[in-house]
């Protein structure tokens, strides 16, 4: 299993907390999954909370150096261990892109949390551990969406992957691809980004 590297002890200006109430409906964070980049330079964190009617939501992002920050930049901040740091969208960024529809199709689990549990284990749906993703066209993108093209085993598909509210995402079925997870009152895997 991958392991995300978390600085715990850091602190981040301006804060996560800001960042959330700023960029989506989060009013409370509760908690976090993460995607590795094999090259260690994206740090790839989908951050879930809780809105102010109640609904579970997510806000996809990345953190890159200051210097390869995307068009598609929506803040920075300063972080006391690396330094400035770029945030974006995660529906924005090719390497998200491609890390979470990798853990979706060959059905491995997201990246340990290591600043304490993650909110829930959350994996992927497929059954292919040894497919490959490559090659990512984002076309649309916003906060919650992304849509375009990618390379998988070597096949040009198409795909659009969305991060739902956890309260209004659809039960997985068998043929469901997504990054999937059973929450602690239901019996019953839900999606949290689906692909398609």
């Amino acid at each position: 299993m991958s392991i995300a590297e978390i600085h715990s002890a850091a602190t981040l200006t301006p804060s996560k907390d800001e960042m959330c109430a700023k960029f989506s409906d989060i009013a409370q964070r509760l908690g976090s999954y993460r995607a590795v980049d094999p090259a260690g330079e994206v740090g790839i964190e989908v951050i879930v909370g809780e809105s102010n009617d109640g609904r579970l939501v997510q806000l996809p992002v990345t953190y890159r150096a200051s210097s390869d920050a995307l068009p598609g930049e929506i803040m920075t901040i300063h972080h006391s261990v690396l330094g400035s740091r770029s945030i974006s969208y995660a529906t924005s960024d090719p390497v998200a892109i491609t890390e979470f529809i990798r853990l979706i199709m060959t059905g491995k689990k997201c990246a340990d949390y290591s600043a304490g549990g993650p909110l829930f284990v959350v994996a992927g749906s497929g059954n292919s551990p040894n497919s490959t993703v490559t090659n990512p066209d984002i076309t649309t993108y916003d906060s919650t969406h992304a849509s375009g093209t990618i390379h998988i085993d070597g096949e040009r598909r198409e795909f659009s992957l969305s991060f739902p509210p956890i309260n209004d995402a659809a039960t997985v079925k068998d043929s469901t691809l997504a990054l999937v997870a059973t929450q602690p009152d239901s019996s019953f895997p839900v999606a949290y980004l689906t692909l398609t």
